[in-house]
């Protein structure tokens, strides 16, 4: 799986979520600081990109936390699991 076929994954989950407008700042923002991602989300999106990707994420974690305020960290999270 290259990086750029997981960026899309991750952008389509957002557009999904909070619609085409968020493709606009979607790099630029803190998703947990701007209230994009919150609790239930993380665990959303940690089973899904799981499921996805097989790998296991814990959503509890302070890794997790630190790598899901960006679009790029999460990019690289997951391919780093890989």
């Amino acid at each position: 799986m290259k990086k750029i076929d997981i960026e899309k994954y991750i952008v389509n989950y957002f557009i999904e979520k909070e619609g085409k407008g968020i493709k606009k700042i979607l790099f630029k923002i803190n998703l947990l600081e701007d209230g994009i991602i919150d609790s239930l989300d993380l665990v959303t999106i940690s089973i899904e990109i799981e499921n996805k990707f097989n790998i296991k994420i814990n959503p509890n974690t302070s890794e997790t936390l630190k790598n899901f305020t960006h679009v790029k960290k999460i990019v690289e999270y997951i391919f780093s699991k890989k």
